[in-house]
Order: C-alpha cells, then sequence, then structure tokens
C-alpha cells in the first residue's frame, strides 16, 4: 500500500470517530401559543441569551451584552445590573416551559434555570430560576428572578374574578420585579415603588455577645429583635448603605399570601416569607408584609412594608392584611423603636 492510500484510510477512520462536542442548551415553549413566529422569536431570544450568558461567562471578566434584535433597552439594562452582581451560566440540557399571557400585553415564560458563578456566592445561594416577559411580538421586555412555581400557581387559582385573576397575575409579577431589584443592588427602582408616605418597618437579629462563660440559661437567652420605623428617605439610606457593604445579596421570596382589598379592588396585601442573606455574613429569615396600590396598572405604589421574625411565629401571630389591631400586636409584643 503506497503513502497515499495510508493517508486516505486515515482520514475515512478519522470521519466516522464520532467527536465529543459540548452540548448548548436548548429552550423550547411546549404551549400555550398559537402564533408560531411569535413563537419563534420568542425562542431564538431564550437560546440568544443562553448562548450569550454562557460565553460570558467563560471568560471571567467584562460584562454582559444581549443582542437588541431579542432584547429592549429596559431588559438589557435588567441583566446588565444582575451581571454586576454575578455572573450567570446555563447548565447544559433541554429546557421547555409554557407560555404564559401577560395580564398587560404580551407573554412569559416561567423557570429558567441559571446558576450564579460568583465565587464568593454561597454553594446554597447558586441555582435560580429567571421569568422572562415578552412584548405580543416575541422581544423581551424583562427578565426577572422567579419566584417558586407552585406558590405562584396557588395564588392565581385563587381568583375570584377575571378582574382579581388579573391583578393577581400583576401582584406576583411585581413581587418578582421587587425581589429581583433587591438582588441586583437597583435601588433607582425600590426607591421609584415607595410612597413618599410610606411606612416602612425594619428588624435587625441582634444576637448575644458573651465576654465570658455564662451558665446554660443565659447561653440559650434568644436572640433579640430591634424594630426600626423608617421615612422613605432613611430606608434608601441605609439600604444604599447595605448595598455598598456587600458584593452580593440573596434574597428569596416564598410562602406567598396575597389578598385583595374589600373595598379597593386594587390594593392588595402581600405576605410573604423572606430568607435574606449578603456577602458580609448578615443572614435573617422573617416574613415581609406590604399594601401595594395598583390604581396606576404600570406605576404601583407601596404604602406600608414590615417586617416581623420567622422563627417563633405561628400563622396568627404574623400581619397580615385584614387584622384590626395588628399594628398594635407589633407594637406590644417586642422593643419597637420609633
Amino acid at each position: 500500500m503506497n503513502i497515499k492510500s495510508v493517508i486516505a484510510v486515515i482520514i475515512m477512520l478519522f470521519a466516522t470517530v464520532p467527536v465529543a462536542v459540548d452540548a448548548a442548551p436548548v429552550f423550547t415553549v411546549k404551549d400555550g401559543i398559537a402564533d408560531g413566529e411569535v413563537k419563534s422569536r420568542m425562542e431564538l431570544a431564550v437560546n440568544d441569551m443562553f448562548e450569550t450568558f454562557n460565553m460570558c461567562n467563560a471568560r471571567k471578566k467584562g460584562s454582559v451584552k444581549l443582542n437588541e434584535k431579542y432584547f429592549d433597552e429596559y431588559s438589557r439594562q435588567m441583566v446588565a445590573k444582575m451581571w454586576k452582581t454575578s455572573r450567570m451560566c446555563i447548565p447544559d440540557g433541554n429546557y421547555s416551559a409554557s407560555c404564559l399571557n401577560l395580564p398587560t400585553s404580551g407573554y412569559q415564560v416561567r423557570g429558567i434555570p441559571v446558576v450564579m458563578t460568583d465565587d464568593s456566592i454561597a454553594a446554597e445561594n447558586r441555582n435560580q430560576e429567571l421569568t422572562i416577559d415578552f412584548d405580543p411580538t416575541g422581544r423581551v421586555k424583562n427578565v426577572k428572578i422567579s419566584i417558586p412555581l407552585h406558590n405562584y400557581k396557588d395564588i392565581i387559582a385563587q381568583g375570584k374574578t377575571p378582574k382579581d385573576l388579573r391583578y393577581r397575575e400583576m401582584v406576583l409579577g411585581f413581587v418578582e420585579q421587587f425581589r429581583t431589584a433587591y438582588n441586583e443592588k437597583n435601588l433607582p427602582f425600590i426607591e421609584s415603588v415607595f410612597s413618599e408616605q410610606a411606612l416602612i418597618i425594619v428588624g435587625t437579629v441582634l444576637k448575644p455577645k458573651y465576654g465570658k462563660m455564662r451558665d446554660l440559661k443565659d447561653l440559650r437567652t434568644k436572640e433579640k429583635i430591634k424594630y426600626t420605623r423608617y421615612s422613605k428617605q432613611q430606608y434608601m439610606d441605609n439600604l444604599r448603605r447595605c448595598f455598598k457593604r456587600n458584593k452580593w445579596l440573596d434574597i428569596k421570596f416564598s410562602d406567598i399570601e396575597v389578598i385583595q382589598d374589600r373595598r379597593y379592588n386594587y390594593i392588595y396585601g402581600v405576605r410573604l416569607k423572606q430568607d435574606w442573606s449578603g456577602s458580609g455574613g448578615y443572614h435573617d429569615e422573617g416574613w415581609v408584609f406590604l399594601i401595594i396600590d395598583f390604581q396606576k396598572e404600570e406605576e404601583p405604589v407601596i404604602y406600608v412594608r414590615t417586617w416581623q421574625p420567622y422563627r417563633d411565629y405561628d400563622t396568627k401571630q404574623v400581619i397580615k392584611y385584614g387584622d384590626n389591631n395588628s399594628s398594635d400586636k407589633l407594637f406590644n409584643n417586642y422593643d419597637f423603636r420609633l
């Protein structure tokens, strides 16, 4: 066999041997939309985001820039803010989600998995899910960190009328945006949604410090909670300092309850469990209660935001919408500092 024949055989062998390649994550919309053209645009947008995230994460530096063909300016800004907190990547695999109709206009997909890859983020805080909103043409208009899907479905199922259902969808969308704003340290958004006269109550866990050994009874002393009532400006100033102290924040919302006001159907009370963690080491769990006005649907306003510790509470003690003496309950049971 001459040299040309040997080379030809080698080429044929290499051509028939499968070459291992990295499988890129792929997203499809499985149901919920009849317009094939819009569905295709949505899939292209999400898959373009997958590719961009993974490429930028592999570089381990620099910012992320999404394709303006698929993402409007606002959504690109939101993702850029998230990226400043932590890089993200999409695990390999095939992903699908149902298409939901947004209460205003457009579409939504939920439960898109991402992994926060910044080394400073604890392993238990790295896995997150995204919610993506699209305009009627299939272009992305918002990207948010998702609340648990089972909680979302339960709250939507409690809608009593078509209008209540519509508002519940808006409430949950707002709650996701509100949570995302803390994670991405988006102070302008948080400032924009609080009323100038908002009642804001913040709780801080004060851990006991022991200079020397105490008896067993003292060692079992519970952590104390300091409550402080802030004006909007005071709260924003404190939040600004908190954002500067922490390279990243991981705020999770769960156990969400939504209640419509009996007199004004555009006002809702929201009670939720908040799990707050930061790179500075501070952590707490508590019940957050919000009163939100959706009279202007595109400009929701928070009138009340309170916090109570999660542990040592049963549901009867937690402030919720409709409590006649809820404020008295908070003032009487705790060292509340005005």
